[in-house]
């Protein structure tokens, strides 16, 4: 009995998603994904801290007021918290508007922005 299998057919499955073995490069950006994501998934059970989150977040009425042309101009130009990073003030603003004061809501946009900055950077050293 002879068995003919043509290992270039062979799928496997990850986690529930098919990977074609004869694209290595998307099998290793997914598992790096999954990883950071498995790694920093704890944070999701984290509170706000005492350090920078009242000044960033918890009792910043400009973060509070969240997203409008005059909240970005603000961004822009403020070097609030000692530096000047209009996309975190941007960001901080529109987590704001979808989470409010959740902190779980911050710490998986955090989560998400961790596991694309992954996927970004094997792009760039493959």
């Amino acid at each position: 009995m002879s068995f003919n299998y043509d290992l270039s057919e062979h799928r496997a499955m990850f986690f529930g998603m098919r990977l074609i073995h004869t694209n290595p490069e998307r099998t290793v950006a997914v598992f790096l994904c999954l990883l950071t994501l498995a790694v920093y998934l704890p944070v999701l059970e984290n509170g706000f801290v005492f350090y920078d989150d009242p000044g960033y977040v918890t009792r910043n009425r400009r973060v509070q007021g969240g997203l409008s042309l005059e909240s970005a101009a603000w961004a822009f130009s403020t070097t609030d918290m000692s530096n000047w990073h209009p996309l975190t003030w941007l960001s901080l603003m529109l987590d704001y508007q979808l989470y409010g004061l959740n902190p779980r809501g911050y710490h998986l946009t955090n989560l998400l922005l961790h596991a694309a900055n992954t996927l970004l950077l094997f792009i760039v050293l493959r």
